[in-house]
């Protein structure tokens, strides 16, 4: 019989009352909220891609990981132009330990920020990219 934090009494059960036949409740509760306890975030796996546009990754394709952090970013790029105004042009996926969601315009450059760590792959085809429609 597989060890329990409580010793077993004679009718199969713990002092608690639980059964101890749900060992697996115990190693899920060890391995799932322990760390969170302790202050230690479990690791989130995010998309990579230093240009995403109309559905794909263009280029810098990849995986990585936040090891505790908040997890997953988007960013959405616009340009700025007199007569279209500002307008879409790709957006980055990555993963940061210190993500914030955020807004930044500096000349005819505009740059969103969102965060996500709910998650492996929370940021997965995220962004104004998102909108985009094959014809």
């Amino acid at each position: 019989m597989p060890k329990t934090p409580f010793p077993s009494l004679s009718n199969g059960s713990n002092r608690a009352g639980i059964s101890s036949a749900p060992n697996c409740v115990w190693k899920y509760l060890v391995s799932c909220c322990v760390p969170e306890l302790l202050g230690v975030a479990p690791a989130t796996v995010c998309m990579v891609c230093s240009v995403f546009k109309k559905g794909r990754c263009k280029a810098g394709k990849g995986n990585g990981t936040a090891e505790q952090g908040p997890g997953c970013r988007t960013r959405d790029i616009f340009y700025f132009n007199i007569r279209d105004g500002w307008g879409y042009n790709h957006t980055q996926l990555d993963c940061s330990d210190d993500c914030k969601s955020w807004k930044l315009i500096r000349g005819n450059l505009k740059v969103s920020s969102f965060c996500c760590a709910d998650q492996d792959f929370c940021n997965k085809y995220k962004g104004r990219s998102q909108k985009w429609k094959p014809r």
